[in-house]
């Protein structure tokens, strides 16, 4: 499944989106395709081929993943987050939508932080830091890729809100006394830590206030 897109953007409003892609939309398809051929082929009664189809339905939405919104308004001065799921709006008809509010003004920084997920690798997903400490990520869910999508997103979000890359560390080099630049051991390993995340094919990002 792809990353979220952006649906428009202007000085003072960011819309970023997330729908189910064509994965998850040919699992859809499928699934109901056979429950129409349990109902169609099948020589049992009509009351279970109308239980098949009706079962097949249900796995096939379960299947598709959600609709996600990300709202960054200057006017308005929010971050709003909308999520839509169509198995929860079967279950649970009158509920309202679910969306997350928040103060662009208390947003610090962005990153795209890695999720191990088991038996298929590492997922990606982008994270919104609050000067209070905690973070808010922009989709549920993270996925999977090389990474590049998220850090497209990340970039798009802080050009958005005037962020740039945070130094975490001081110039590496130290003046001796004669004059000669040496390295410390820290900022080695930092560079090594640098080095390993570029052959996992993704740089770390991290985007400040300025």
């Amino acid at each position: 499944m792809a990353y979220m897109h952006v649906v428009s953007q202007s000085d003072e409003k960011l819309h970023l989106a997330r729908s189910p892609g064509i994965r998850a939309w040919s699992t859809f398809v499928g699934i109901l395709a056979v429950g129409v051929s349990m109902m169609v082929y099948s020589g049992d009664n009509a009351v279970w081929k109308i239980f098949c189809l009706v079962c097949c339905l249900f796995v096939s939405v379960c299947s598709l993943d959600d609709w996600e919104e990300c709202i960054l308004d200057k006017n308005k001065g929010e971050v709003v987050l909308k999520k839509f799921s169509l198995v929860e709006k079967m279950l649970k008809p009158n509920d309202s939508q679910r969306l997350v509010q928040a103060s662009l003004e208390e947003i610090s920084g962005v990153e795209v932080e890695q999720e191990d997920i088991r038996f298929f690798g590492r997922g990606k997903c982008v994270l919104l830091n609050f000067i209070s400490g905690f973070s808010l990520p922009i989709t549920e869910k993270c996925t999977l890729g090389s990474g590049k999508e998220h850090i497209a997103i990340a970039d798009t979000i802080g050009n958005f809100l005037e962020l740039e890359i945070q130094k975490k560390s001081k110039d590496p080099t130290k003046r001796n006394g004669d004059g000669s630049a040496s390295v410390s051991s820290s900022s080695a390993s930092e560079a090594d830590c640098e080095e390993s995340s570029d052959e996992e094919g993704i740089e770390p990002i991290r985007l400040a206030k300025r």
